[in-house]
């Protein structure tokens, strides 16, 4: 016989588990007993009850957000006295099934997908937690967008959440921004745009290439870069996330525009001093 009820429910698991079971199996054994001895020691205080535990991977339910995201914060505070433990949590919040002592439903999926788009030692929530726990927990929060889950039709905004007061607007948008990797994916972008003019101006050096081809491309390259940064925000964090309205603007628009400047500006011709 099935009950269902609404919950949170909160999903850990180690980091770099497979690949420790394979180089060191037994301390990668001593992790999952140290990862479970103190998930099973902090749910006491916040009404948890843990539901499955497979290997490195452990499920609890919680009777409101609140508490499932203190005992996350209180597990991964506990981590920093065991710098050999590193997990990684996920917290979702809607109406699970019971059958049997055992726990299913399409909100135990999600919290164990999104629990692998955390940190190492991080913690992500859906929406849905976001919502519930607003105004009662001070805590700093970072939108990661919408992400499209593997096996869900629809897209699932989730947040990166860390204990502390939060911080001054310009603090957690240089967090977001870091979060989605904005800075290495820009700058991974400038550095492949300087190596593509580095070869093209060796190119034409050589005659390999019309000269005046040199200066189009980098323009048309350099001008692209806003496009590349919007695009490294909305898709620059862990998972896929649908493409924005504003990207059906912004990236297309941008594209008419480098290439109108690639096409139509020269390099400015030397100066010629006469004698």
């Amino acid at each position: 016989m099935s009950d269902r009820k609404l919950a949170a429910v909160m999903v850990t698991d180690i980091v770099g588990y497979t690949a420790m079971l394979v180089s060191d199996q037994k301390h990668a054994v001593a992790l999952v007993e140290q990862s479970l001895e103190l998930i099973q020691a902090t749910l006491a205080d916040y009404g948890g009850t843990e539901f499955h535990s497979y290997t490195d991977k452990s499920y609890t339910v919680f009777p409101s957000a609140t508490d499932a995201v203190n005992c996350a914060l209180a597990i991964l505070k506990s981590l920093d006295d065991k710098p050999d433990l590193q997990l990684r949590i996920g917290i979702n919040l809607g109406e699970i099934i019971l059958v049997e002592g055992r726990l299913y439903g399409e909100i135990v999926n999600i919290a164990s997908a999104i629990e692998r788009l955390a940190e190492p030692n991080g913690l992500v929530i859906t929406q849905s937690v976001h919502d519930a726990i607003r105004g009662e927990l001070e805590l700093r929060q970072i939108d990661l967008g919408q992400k499209l889950l593997k096996g869900l039709d629809n897209p699932v905004r989730l947040y990166a959440v860390s204990s502390g007061r939060r911080p001054h607007p310009p603090t957690d948008f240089m967090a977001t921004l870091i979060l989605r990797r904005v800075p290495h994916i820009s700058g991974a972008y400038l550095a492949a745009i300087w190596i593509v003019i580095e070869v093209t101006d060796f190119l034409a050096g050589n005659g390999l290439l019309p000269t005046h081809w040199v200066y189009p491309i980098s323009i048309g390259l350099l001008s692209f870069t806003p496009a590349v940064v919007l695009m490294a925000f909305v898709h620059g964090a862990h998972g896929r996330e649908k493409v924005a309205n504003i990207e059906k603007v912004g990236v297309p628009l941008n594209l008419v525009v480098a290439l109108t400047l690639a096409l139509t500006l020269r390099a400015p011709s030397p100066i010629t001093v006469s004698g």
